[in-house]
């Protein structure tokens, strides 16, 4: 999970911090888990959500390291709900709003734990189907000196329905020297290598959209057509 507040940088809560949680306090009100599901939907906000700095983090360890308990808690620390900051929605309208149908505004907060999804997994089938059979143009060269990232990767590769839709700017490598092809190689390698917890996600993710797609076949048959009807050339006049 990523943080999503600045209130404690000596112990690591900083705004975009990776952290991974290792404790729940719930609510007092909460019912018992039935042991139904493959997980547990709360009912009430819990109190709070135990989280640590991840390990490859090198700064906040630094930071951590001196703490008396630090071998035993890894500098856990605990994440508590707040209020988020007010939100006024204007309404176009009538809204009945408890005193009687009218056009008006109405302040929304929300109250939730301040902590944010470490990573999006984005499918292609999705991020490209409106694009029909357009190609993209795509620049995946390392930049010298600094390599390529695993987002770089990760996100432009969603963005085209198959290889058949994207060309390449210029050449990732230049042929005339046979190094430039393995330093290129070694780069992508690096970038895309997953941690075991992407790898396990990509797999649950992975066997929920079979078994999705096999439930909603009809459906996904009918949002073809249209995709198909919607891009497909128009007559010109």
């Amino acid at each position: 999970m990523l943080i999503l507040n600045n209130d404690g940088p000596d112990a690591g809560a900083c705004h975009n911090n990776p952290v991974v949680g290792c404790g729940l306090l719930l609510d007092e009100r909460e019912p018992p888990d039935d042991g139904a599901g493959p997980y547990r939907k709360l009912k009430y906000v819990p109190k709070g959500i135990f989280v640590r700095p991840l390990n490859n983090n090198a700064d906040t360890a630094a930071i951590l390291s001196g703490i008396g308990d630090y071998s035993d808690s890894h500098g856990a620390f605990i994440i508590t709900p707040r209020w988020s900051s007010p939100v006024t929605q204007t309404f176009p309208q009538p809204l009945d709003l408890g005193t009687g149908k009218r056009v008006a505004s109405a302040t929304f907060k929300r109250y939730n734990i301040p902590l944010g999804d470490a990573y999006v997994v984005t499918d292609y089938y999705c991020e490209g189907a409106s694009f029909g059979d357009d190609c993209w143009v795509a620049d995946l060269t390392p930049p010298p000196g600094h390599g390529i990232k695993r987002a770089t990767i990760f996100v432009i590769l969603t963005r085209f329905r198959s290889m058949d839709h994207v060309l390449l700017l210029r050449p990732l490598y230049d042929e005339r020297f046979p190094a430039s092809f393995t330093a290129v190689v070694d780069q992508f390698l690096k970038a895309a290598r997953l941690g075991p917890d992407l790898t396990a996600e990509l797999g649950r993710l992975s066997g929920l959209a079979a078994s999705t797609r096999e439930r909603y076949a009809a459906d996904y048959a009918r949002a073809a057509a249209l995709i198909a009807q919607r891009t497909a050339p128009q007559p010109e006049a």
